[in-house]
């Protein structure tokens, strides 16, 4: 009875994230209502605020949804001989691979979606912060790697610099997002770019 009722409640969860989706990606943020969600996902209103108390909480779990997704799709590492160029390549498929998120909407309501990060609760602060922790935690294996071979000096603090190679990414996706008529290739290089420089001062000499 339990396994059934779980199934159940997944089976509606996964409806009502659908369902925001896309209505959220039709027609904005603002212009979707919780009351709306209810309706596509055919289920009643009330039952929707017992899964998600309000439409900041149903964003945040549609951004840990993607987070989820993506962090257990990652890109197939190199099978060349490890060196500094195929750590090089291995970070921006890496990269390349987050800014599916970025893409999760059109750029105006992504830009829409971002200004509503700033409202939001502590707490829901706080788990926005722990989806950019598992994927800072994605980029700093390649790095650890990188210190076994000696490419890193031992003193360098790998969490550091994966934060840096995060954060770089992220100013990029708020351009891209600010910037009509930047490309989704333009986006892609620019990132790949910030990476060469950060590989330049780190890497040993």
């Amino acid at each position: 009875m339990i396994k059934i009722m779980e199934k159940k409640r997944l089976k509606t969860q996964s409806a009502i994230l659908k369902s925001a989706h896309i209505l959220i990606k039709k027609f904005g943020f603002e212009q979707t209502s919780m009351q709306s969600i209810a309706k596509k996902a055919e289920i009643a209103t009330g039952t929707l605020y017992n899964y998600y108390p309000s439409k900041s909480a149903l964003l945040i779990a549609i951004f840990d949804e993607l987070t989820q997704e993506l962090t257990s799709q990652f890109p197939k590492r190199s099978t060349k001989p490890f060196s500094e160029k195929s750590a090089k390549s291995d970070l921006e498929n890496l990269m390349r691979h987050f800014c599916k998120f970025i893409y999760l909407f059109p750029k105006p309501i992504m830009r829409h979606l971002i200004g509503q990060m700033f409202m939001l609760e502590l707490e829901e602060i706080s788990e926005l912060i722990s989806l950019d922790m598992q994927i800072i935690g994605a980029i700093m294996p390649i790095l650890a790697d990188m210190q076994s071979a000696n490419y890193l000096e031992n003193e360098i603090d790998i969490e550091q610099v994966a934060i840096l190679i995060y954060g770089s990414s992220t100013m990029q996706h708020q351009a891209y997002i600010s910037i009509p008529n930047m490309s989704k290739q333009k986006l892609e290089q620019n990132i790949s770019d910030q990476l060469e420089i950060i590989m330049y001062g780190i890497i040993a000499r």
